[in-house]
């Protein structure tokens, strides 16, 4: 009996030795499986943060914009600044402030989150005389705006048939209509034409006249007719009453420069009673005089 459980517990022993050995071994195994688990899973976990991490800042900047929107951050300030041609500060010649700001008042009552600013800037540039327009907000409750006036360098008159539709044109040749009680009480040349030709009959009227500025002559009136004819009309600046001179059509500096010559030799001392020049002869010029 001593004998089989002396084998028992031998056997029981070697067993356990057996079963502990790769339990040990395991045990040291299992820190170097961690770490490479560990490293092995660093990148998602990285990835996931980044995420979590980006989410939250959506979610953080759709509160903070609710709430800006919703805060009413009312306009207290509307600064208007002119500018002359020449981009220096200048003032409105033709537009009262007070009118533009009546203009601005329905468009500015909202805040400052919902002003739609190329809104306000066309609304503006939709008023005759204004050339252009630029609006910015400026945080937290100031428009500012920078305007520019049209400059008026003839009156144009639209020839349509048998109606004659009066505007103005600026430097550039293009034409606005103010209102007849915003017509400038400059002295201004008219010039007439087809609609369209508004660029074309001012390019013709800056030619014509820097040819006269030794002349003592002035251009009064530059038209260009549906036949392609061309008419002005000149007086001298101390004389009221003004002459004409038919031009013909294009080229007509061969005839202008006939009337010119004319004029020095033998029409500056009779212009008080002239009435009519045409040059529209291949071999002369035509001169009526008014009657006495």
């Amino acid at each position: 009996m001593v004998d089989s459980r002396s084998s028992r517990s031998q056997r029981l022993g070697t067993e356990k030795k057996a079963v502990a050995k790769p339990q040990a071994a395991y045990r040291q195994r299992r820190p170097l499986l961690n770490i490479a688990a560990v490293i092995d899973a660093l990148p998602f976990r990285l990835m996931f943060r980044w995420w979590w991490g980006f989410f939250l800042a959506l979610v953080l900047l759709g509160v903070m914009g609710s709430v800006l929107w919703l805060y009413p951050l009312r306009v207290q300030t509307v600064d208007i600044k002119v500018l002359s041609v020449d981009g220096q500060p200048g003032a409105l010649k033709h537009i009262s402030r007070t009118s533009l700001q009546s203009r601005l008042a329905p468009l500015t009552q909202g805040s400052m989150w919902q002003l739609d600013v190329l809104q306000i800037q066309y609304i503006l540039q939709q008023m005759p005389w204004i050339y252009s327009a630029h609006v910015q907000r400026h945080w937290p409750n100031t428009l500012s705006i920078q305007l520019r006036e049209q400059q008026a360098v003839a009156y144009w008159h639209a020839l349509e048939g048998t109606l004659s539709k009066t505007g103005l044109l600026n430097a550039q040749g293009e034409l606005f209509e103010p209102a007849v009680t915003q017509m400038p009480d400059a002295v201004l040349p008219h010039l007439q034409g087809l609609p369209g030709y508004e660029a074309e009959v001012l390019a013709q009227y800056r030619v014509l006249q820097k040819s006269l500025e030794d002349k003592e002559l002035s251009l009064q009136k530059v038209q260009l007719d549906a036949r392609q004819q061309w008419l002005v009309e000149l007086s001298r600046p101390q004389q009221a009453t003004a002459f004409s001179v038919t031009l013909g059509q294009q080229p007509f500096a061969t005839a202008w420069q006939g009337f010119l010559h004319l004029y020095q030799h033998h029409l500056h001392s009779s212009l008080a009673t002239l009435h009519s020049v045409d040059l529209r002869y291949n071999n002369g010029i035509a001169v009526q005089y008014k009657r006495k």
